[in-house]
């Protein structure tokens, strides 16, 4: 992928770094849905930026377990409630190794009719 910049520079992007890149999107979409309702001076506590950093850990253990994309992670666990899941039992999951909540999120999406086993 080639993003050309303003500046009429160029940027070439490989394949782990546009992954990295679409999580990333992600993870500040998610902060931006928290964000609307904060107040004007607010500063992200270590544990926003602590789950944020683990749910994007977390996609791409999830992707390389089942043996596809980041994205394609990232679309299926939203798809499935996976990350509502990670982010309503976080307190919990994230003592877990992320071996066994990658198994507790492929469970759960199957529950809700993802097709990953």
């Amino acid at each position: 992928m080639v993003l050309e910049l303003e500046s009429g520079g160029l940027i070439n992007f490989s394949k782990q770094n546009v992954a990295l890149v679409f999580l990333t999107c992600a993870a500040f979409v998610l902060l931006k849905k928290i964000l609307i309702f904060a107040p004007k001076n607010f500063i992200m506590s270590k544990s926003i930026i602590d789950k944020i950093n683990y749910i994007v850990a977390l996609i791409t253990e999830f992707a390389t377990a089942h043996h596809i994309t980041t994205q394609q992670a990232y679309r299926y666990l939203q798809q499935y409630k996976g990350l509502d899941f990670v982010d309503k039992f976080y307190d919990v999951e994230h003592t877990y190794s992320f071996e066994n909540t990658v198994e507790d999120l492929t469970a759960y999406c199957q529950r809700m009719g993802g097709t990953l086993a």
